[in-house]
């Protein structure tokens, strides 16, 4: 019964982020610089945000139909990092949830951890792009928009 409820529990708080955010995007509230082209061909900008105390960077957003990826640095001096980040974090792409979030870099534990975040490509290429990453039990929202 516990893991039914930490599965509503997550759904709703993913709906609630997500929501919000494209809430945010529809007036014109973004936290992200202008988009410049990546190596890829992608317009996605590099971005940074708050989560409580720790800074969340995150740089070479890549989003294509068969997958997502995002290079993603937590760094702060206040508190030790020890979050399940795939497990955490979220992305969606034009409403439509992206799954099968992983996350190769360092381990929990210290002030700074670096790494590569993924998810498994839905399909859709376009629209809002909402990656929610969740750093010492805080979110970090960022957004961009594909074309």
């Amino acid at each position: 019964m516990g893991t039914v409820i930490r599965s509503v529990t997550r759904t709703a708080i993913i709906a609630a982020v997500t929501a919000l955010a494209l809430s945010a995007c529809a007036n014109g509230a973004t936290s992200q610089a202008p988009a410049t082209p990546s190596p890829t061909g992608s317009v996605l900008s590099d971005a940074k945000s708050a989560a409580g105390p720790v800074e969340v960077a995150v740089t070479n957003p890549n989003v294509t139909s068969a997958g997502a990826s995002f290079t993603v640095e937590l760094s702060n001096h206040a508190i030790d990092l020890n979050d399940d980040i795939a497990g955490t974090a979220t992305l969606s792409v034009d409403g439509r949830i992206w799954g099968g979030g992983a996350w190769a870099g360092d381990p929990g534990g210290g002030h700074h951890r670096t790494g590569t975040l993924t998810f498994t490509g839905s399909g859709q290429t376009s629209g809002p792009v909402v990656l929610t990453v969740v750093a010492g039990g805080s979110p970090a929202v960022f957004i961009w928009k594909l074309p």
